[in-house]
């Protein structure tokens, strides 16, 4: 139960890691 928790809020921290990375970079891109 536990490690389902801290799974889901892994995987959501990794998303908005990725999203962010992916905005850096397109916005990197532009300048």
């Amino acid at each position: 139960m536990a490690y389902s928790k801290y799974s889901a809020q892994y995987h959501r921290f990794a998303n908005a890691l990725m999203q962010y990375q992916a905005m850096a970079l397109m916005a990197s891109g532009l300048n």
